[in-house]
């Protein structure tokens, strides 16, 4: 697949590209990804489907934000619908992370058994990518998803949900 006919196609799945927002780690990190698969450094499998579902996430989480922005305290049952789109949006946060991870995992077929530990915020997720040829690279430019402790509140058994 080529990188127009990629961007083309995400572009159609993602509410925040249709928005004009230009998220600029994203965009280099699934340049980059593509570019490798392009090179067939990496194999296609579901890379670019997590890609998409990455740009998906991000627009829900755009669209969340917007609605959270824009709402207003006078408006009837602000509370319920204020904590709807913050729930919605913490979810979809999770849900691009989770993208992200996946499109890491399938590029680099690491080898682990556990889905819950697909995960670019665990350590053992990170100790099998480093072995892979690109690993700087992909570490690097996944730096904008941050530290695992900013992520530890999402968990589904830390009750936040």
């Amino acid at each position: 697949m080529k990188k127009k006919d990629y961007l083309r196609m995400i572009e159609g799945r993602s509410l925040a590209l249709q928005a004009k927002y230009k998220p600029n780690a994203l965009l280099k990190f699934s340049n980059y990804m593509v570019r490798e698969v392009e090179a067939e450094y990496l194999e296609i499998s579901d890379v670019l489907e997590d890609i998409c579902d990455a740009y998906e996430k991000l627009g829900y989480m755009f669209y969340a934000k917007r609605k959270l922005d824009e709402l207003k305290p006078k408006i009837p049952y602000f509370a319920l619908v204020t904590q709807y789109h913050l729930i919605n949006f913490i979810f979809h946060c999770k849900a691009f992370i989770d993208s992200i991870s996946n499109a890491i995992y399938h590029a680099y077929d690491l080898d682990i058994k556990i889905k819950a530990n697909i995960d670019i915020t665990r350590p053992r997720f990170n100790k099998k990518l480093t072995k892979k040829r690109g690993a700087e690279d992909i570490l690097r430019l996944s730096g904008f998803i941050g530290e695992s402790e900013s992520r530890a509140g999402l968990s589904l058994n830390s009750g936040v949900w």
